[in-house]
């Protein structure tokens, strides 16, 4: 077994109920020298996570994301990036075959850098050691230690364009995935009003359109739970109770 560099500390109930380290060692390890150097620390299927299982719940999981509906926490050590390009994208090709990538990258991913990929999840993660670039489809930012990152469900890499490894940690979140139409109807306002717009612009578009949902929903519910009016005869209609009895001449 692949050994980690460092300890991973488990704390739970012991014999007598009292909380204590119960593990002092990382269990699930793989490392691919100069390409990757992992760790999975914990895992769950379930969220809420039932914490009454005793087991070291960290070797569940043999695959890139978590199960349905449940989590991850794992840390990665990423070395500086290879100058054999070709070599960094044949060595990731095999891993996400191992860790059953969903969503394969396509030749233009490869082509802004060997490690893209995108999994259904949500992404938390820290930058503890080292300094490593987050790629994405359109820019890049440098992360270096106490830096953190969201990433919901898109596209990313990492480039670790220094002499040194880099270490990011954090957890991987069963998420659903993004809606198209969503994407499309941010992308069109982003479109009309120009690159230029700000933040604030974006975010306030985004809520009158989930506003706007919203509403015709709530229209269409009501009209769903109108009562049915029953129709009469014109002979029924707007008629004195004297008329209405003697009926038709």
């Amino acid at each position: 077994m692949t050994k980690w560099n460092w300890k991973r500390y488990v704390v739970g109930p012991n014999a007598d109920g009292k909380s204590a380290v119960l593990l002092d060692e990382a269990t699930n390890v793989q490392h691919n020298p100069g390409i990757f150097y992992r760790a999975t620390l914990w895992s769950a299927r379930e969220v809420p996570v039932d914490n009454s299982i005793e087991r070291d719940r960290a070797n569940e999981v043999t695959t890139r994301e978590p199960f349905p509906g449940g989590l991850l926490f794992r840390a990665l050590e990423i070395p500086p990036d290879t100058a054999d390009k070709a070599h960094h994208v044949e060595q990731l090709r095999k891993l996400n075959l191992e860790v059953q990538q969903k969503h394969q990258p396509s030749a233009e991913d490869l082509a802004r850098h060997p490690s893209m990929h995108r999994t259904d999840t949500l992404d938390c993660l820290t930058c503890i050691k080292g300094e490593i670039y987050l790629v994405t489809d359109v820019d890049e930012v440098l992360m270096q230690p106490g830096d953190t990152v969201v990433i919901r469900g898109t596209n990313h890499a990492w480039s670790n364009r220094s002499n040194e490894p880099c270490l990011l940690c954090g957890c991987m979140i069963d998420a659903t995935q993004r809606s198209r139409s969503a994407n499309t109807a941010i992308h069109t306002h982003e479109a009309r009003v120009g690159p230029d717009a700000g933040a604030g612009s974006r975010q306030r578009y985004r809520h009158r359109t989930r506003r706007t949902a919203s509403r015709r929903e709530t229209r269409s519910r009501s009209i769903r739970s109108r009562p049915i009016r029953r129709r009469h005869s014109c002979n029924h209609v707007n008629m004195p109770g004297a008329l209405r009895s003697q009926g038709p001449p």
